[in-house]
Order: structure tokens, then C-alpha cells, then sequence
């Protein structure tokens, strides 16, 4: 539409035919055992814009046949009139994971929820790393300030905090970040020192560990990290 709200005005409108069959499968799925099967694939089912994503055990081709009215599966019929909607679906590989943005989705191995989320980086695809050597991080040696350097740290640890659910994928990542900054000549001992610092300052990273005493679970989760980066446990340079 050529507008700032254009995005808005769709979403809007496509909802409506998404409620409309979230409703319908609401009051199939009690007798109707295609409607129970479709309400629980499409919990997990998410549009940006005009593209879907699925983590679902269900096969790709069960899903797209609910895209549309003139589509019906034992009296349950699709979501979008056929004539003025046309979405892709994305597919995330087998449909048990999903890439989007930053994070990959995918089933939780606890009790904690039924999904969890993995730090996502297409720079580190293989196909994009023969292409472009990613710097994503500055040297101790060039001409910034000293607080944005160290500053570098803090933010990507508040970004790890804020987007990444699994325990031992921030583990990972957190400990990948400071051998990469000690690398470009970061002091990894005042590194490690400010990332005990933070964890112990972020109360609700105790969501992330075992309901143990706060200090011993904090003080568990920083000697993690501190192990891998003793031990140069580094699993990608991006």
C-alpha cells in the first residue's frame, strides 16, 4: 500500500480469518479428530507478514492444507480466501526448529515450557562465511574510547540475557564472547571479572538454572562459562 501503517492493516486483516479458524477448531476438536490434530499444529504457527513459520511435529503438508476456504480435511475447512491472500511457508528443515531474527525456536527439553530459544546467527552458515569474514567486534588497539570497547561486552551480555532461554546455549555463547574479545586483545581476566559481576546483578537469570539458592546457582552458571574459556572451548569465531 505505500504506507508507514501498510504492515499494520495486513496483520489486522489476515488475524481476522485466523481467529475465525482458531474459533472453528475450538469447537471441532471435541468430536472431530482432524480438528483436535490441526489445533495443535497450528499452536506453534506464527506470520510475519506474508510469511509463516512452524515448529510442529506435524508434516509441512498436513499444514498447507489448511491455507485456504476452498481447502477442506473432514469438514475442517482452511483459513485465507484463496483469491486475495498468498503466503509462503517457511520451511524451518524437519519442523521441529525455527529460525527467526536472531533466535532459533524450538521444543524445550524441560518442564519450563514448551519452547526455548538458541542465540541464531546467519554469518556463521558456511555458505556466508566463504563469502565474508565477519568483524563484529573491536580491537583493543583501535582509535575508539576505552568505554566503548569494554562497553561492547556488557551490551552483547544484556542481549544474551534478554534473547536466549536455553542454560547451556548462553553458557556457550557468553564464553564464545570472551574468548573472541580476548582474541582481538581483551584482558580476559577483567572480562571474566565483569561477567561474574553481571550475572550476579541479574536476579532472574535464576529462571535459567535449577530453583537452587541464588548465589549458588549464579555462582554455577558464571563457573560454567569461566571452564569453557580456561579450557579455549570456542565453538565459532563469529
Amino acid at each position: 500500500m505505500g504506507v508507514n501503517p501498510a504492515c499494520y492493516f495486513a496483520n489486522y486483516y489476515l488475524f481476522m480469518y485466523e481467529l475465525d479458524f482458531m474459533r472453528r477448531l475450538q469447537l471441532q476438536k471435541e468430536h472431530n479428530a482432524t480438528a483436535l490434530q490441526a489445533w495443535f499444529a497450528f499452536r506453534y504457527c506464527g506470520r510475519m507478514i506474508d510469511d509463516l513459520q512452524t515448529i510442529s511435529t506435524q508434516p509441512l503438508e498436513f499444514i498447507q492444507q489448511f491455507f485456504y476456504t476452498n481447502q477442506e480435511v473432514n469438514g475442517v475447512r482452511g483459513i485465507y480466501p484463496p483469491n486475495s491472500i498468498s503466503l509462503k511457508l517457511c520451511n524451518p528443515g524437519a519442523g521441529f526448529k525455527a529460525d527467526f531474527l536472531d533466535i532459533t525456536i524450538r521444543p524445550a527439553l524441560s518442564t519450563r515450557g514448551p519452547l526455548t530459544t538458541d542465540l541464531y546467527d546467519k554469518r556463521r552458515e558456511e555458505g556466508f562465511r566463504q563469502r565474508l569474514v565477519p568483524i563484529k567486534y573491536p580491537a583493543m588497539d583501535t582509535l575508539l574510547s576505552p568505554a566503548s570497547k569494554f562497553g561492547v561486552f556488557a551490551g552483547q551480555f544484556i542481549r544474551f540475557c534478554r534473547i536466549i532461554e536455553s542454560t547451556a546455549n548462553f553458557i556457550v555463547e557468553v564464553a564464545n564472547l570472551i574468548l573472541v574479545l580476548t582474541r582481538l586483545g581483551h584482558n580476559q581476566q577483567a572480562l571474566l571479572t565483569k561477567c561474574r559481576k553481571m550475572i550476579l546483578a541479574q536476579d532472574w537469570l535464576l529462571c535459567m538454572g535449577q530453583q537452587r539458592s541464588q548465589d549458588t546457582a549464579l555462582n554455577t552458571l558464571f563457573g560454567q562459562i569461566r571452564y569453557r574459556v580456561k579450557n579455549n572451548h570456542l565453538t565459532c569465531d563469529a
